[in-house]
């Protein structure tokens, strides 16, 4: 029997803003289930994360958590960044 896997994609945000100026994160897809995806196969999904506020949003970092997450990784865009309003 294969086994399946479920994972949880987190950003860890803070927002320091000038008065008036708040940061808004918008995620496209806002979800997504990837089913079931069996040891040795793989399964690539992209997220389009924007900030859709008034000040700029900074992503500290990007992990995966969860039931075995050490078997996913972040393909492309992980880590920190700063997003300016868009």
């Amino acid at each position: 029997m294969k086994a399946a896997f479920s994972f949880l994609v987190i950003l860890l945000i803070s927002a320091t803003t000038a008065f008036g100026q708040v940061p808004d994160i918008s995620s496209v897809p806002a979800n997504f289930d990837y089913g079931s995806v069996f040891v040795t196969q793989s399964q690539d999904f992209a997220f389009a994360i924007t900030n859709v506020g008034t000040g700029d949003l900074t992503i500290n970092t990007t992990e995966i958590q969860g039931v075995d997450a050490d078997q996913f990784r972040i393909i492309g865009g992980g880590g920190g960044r700063i997003l300016a309003p868009t």
